[in-house]
């Protein structure tokens, strides 16, 4: 674990450090139906780490000299080809895309829903067998945080960024990918500034005083005791013995969406007739629910199911909506709704109106800011803090990020890299080959801590949905059997 002198130190905030989640390298897939220009792509990947704070993309990661387990990240002071901002990997097929015998089963869209290949089934086409895949070889190595690999066909390119979690959630990855498209198209002074690169935003937040007399959420009494910590980890390691994890890709037309949003407005006008207010519920409500009927209609004895809704500080808290840059740290917060195997497998619309109560509820600024504060007092008192370990010890967990809002498959541009001359491959016609088709996110190693993960990546111009999933067989078998179903009746479009 090398340190060089001259190295700017960037500190990690308490929220990076506090989670097992922060050792995993983020990896971000993306498919161009274009031949893109590698060379040029890292290029301004690589200049964007040279404006101002963005640097600390660019640097190393290091064990820290503060209090419990805190890491830094030393940036070189300049870059230079021995010390890049980027490690940079490329690969070129002379074949077009659907004669490589690989790629050729990359996901796609189809005629019905259709559960699809996933992130670990493609290794060879999206990490470089070079490219580091722990955070004990970053830690020990003098690799960036930030890789990039390129893999070229002749009709069309995999462009996959590489990014330590520990510095970066979902809402930093659509800030990067943001400015990076700045970068590459000229754009440099549009680049926002990055934000509490040396300062954690959400210390001085959790410092913030309570209001008189008003009690905090008991966060106690939602997680797990020591003794129920104990029973948690001794199932959990039996599951990891016992059980795959396997990655696939959901792929949802927009009229199956569309029938499954209509699925839930009569359930839910059914179970509100004759009122006067009918309660709303969201696209993303509905997918939820519909992810923890699946789950639990997997499930070998009926269990108590927690679903987790990540929710992006950024678009919660005054003070980071009125912030004049990007703030590329770990700000996403847990919420819990936790289910019956009869409520989880009742009407979806009642499902999803759980979910929507305990955003209602739980998604207020005055309630996050006292999960920050819990979470900083843990984290002072040297105290681990996991989003998973919630009461009961054997409910099974499933969380839900959705990157919708994010809209990267329209975020991203990476138009003038594209070569001249090149005619992109027949697909999505509505989408630009400059712009990616979807995005499957991942990470590697570490499979067991994302078991029963889904992630919504994004909607096409088309509006079909795409999701990434980290699934027991199971689950896959479930959802398999659900989406025949489906094919026996034809959704209208509503």
């Amino acid at each position: 674990m090398a340190v060089f002198k001259g190295d700017k130190v960037y500190p990690t905030g308490f929220f990076d450090n506090c989670s097992h989640v922060g050792e995993i390298p983020m990896t971000i897939p993306m498919v161009f139906n274009g031949v893109l220009d590698g060379d040029k792509l890292h290029r301004a990947l690589s200049r964007l780490m040279e404006l101002g704070d963005w640097g600390k993309l660019g640097g190393r990661i290091r064990k820290g000299n503060g209090k419990g387990v805190i890491f830094d990240i030393h940036v070189p002071q300049p870059f230079t080809e021995d010390r890049p901002a980027v490690k940079y990997y490329k690969k070129t097929f002379n074949m077009n895309i659907k004669d490589h015998p690989l790629a050729k089963q990359l996901p796609t869209i189809t005629e019905h829903a259709s559960l699809q290949k996933g992130f670990h089934d493609f290794e060879p086409l999206i990490r470089h067998p070079d490219a580091p895949d722990s955070f004990k070889e970053l830690l020990k190595t003098d690799s960036p945080i930030t890789w990039l690999y390129i893999v070229s066909f002749n009709d069309a390119t995999i462009v996959t960024l590489g990014v330590l979690h520990m510095l970066v959630d979902a809402g930093s990855i659509e800030a990067i990918l943001r400015a990076w498209t700045l970068v590459l198209a000229g754009k440099e002074d549009q680049v926002p500034p990055l934000l509490g690169a040396s300062e954690d935003i959400l210390y001085p937040l959790s410092k913030q005083p309570d209001e008189k007399g008003r009690q905090r959420f008991p966060f106690e009494k939602l997680y797990l005791s020591t003794f129920g910590l104990i029973l948690f980890f001794i199932r959990w390691f039996w599951l990891n013995f016992t059980t795959t994890t396997l990655t696939r890709t959901l792929y949802l037309p927009a009229a199956r969406v569309a029938q499954l949003k209509a699925e839930a407005r009569e359930d839910i006008a059914l179970e509100y007739r004759g009122k006067e207010i009918v309660p709303w519920v969201s696209e993303g409500d509905v997918l939820q629910a519909w992810t923890v009927r699946m789950s639990s209609l997997a499930q070998s004895s009926p269990r108590h199911i927690s679903c987790l809704t990540m929710v992006n500080l950024r678009r919660r808290i005054p003070e980071l909506l009125e912030a004049k840059g990007d703030y590329i740290q770990n700000l996403i917060v847990p919420l819990f709704t936790s289910f019956t195997p009869e409520a989880a497998r009742g009407p979806l619309g009642l499902a999803a109106l759980k979910i929507r109560e305990t955003l209602n509820q739980q998604a207020t600024a005055l309630y996050l800011l006292d999960y920050i504060r819990w979470v900083r007092e843990k984290w002072e008192a040297g105290k681990a803090v996991s989003g998973g370990m919630v009461r009961p010890y054997n409910c099974e967990l499933v969380p839900m990020s959705n990157w919708v809002q994010m809209n990267l498959l329209r975020t991203v541009d990476f138009s003038p890299a594209l070569i001249k001359g090149v005619v992109p491959q027949s697909g999505n016609k509505t989408t630009s080959a400059g712009s990616p088709t979807y995005v499957m996110p991942g990470a590697w190693r570490d499979m067991s801590n994302l078991r029963g993960v889904w992630i919504v990546t994004g909607r096409d111009s088309d509006g079909n949905v795409w999701m990434s999933c980290y699934m027991t067989p199971a689950i896959a078998k479930v959802v398999e059997q659900e989406i025949a179903s489906w094919d026996a009746v034809k959704p209208t479009q509503q």
